[in-house]
């Protein structure tokens, strides 16, 4: 997002032509990486503020 604004409105795109379109260059930009909770982080052995007992009892396998 750019200011808060899609870039799909910024284009003029509507609807799930909108939708796809952002969605896919949140993935080719790897903001789907940056965001995301902690349960993902944990699941993938990447969130590194809990401790590793922490990170066991939330594992979601």
């Amino acid at each position: 997002m750019i200011l808060g604004v899609p870039p799909s409105v910024l284009l003029g795109y509507e609807g799930p032509a909108a939708w796809i379109f952002d969605l896919v260059l949140l993935s080719l930009s790897g903001f789907e990486d940056r965001v995301g909770g902690v349960a993902e982080k944990v699941k993938r052995g990447r969130d590194r503020r809990l401790r590793p007992d922490q990170r066991r009892r939330l594992y979601i396998g």
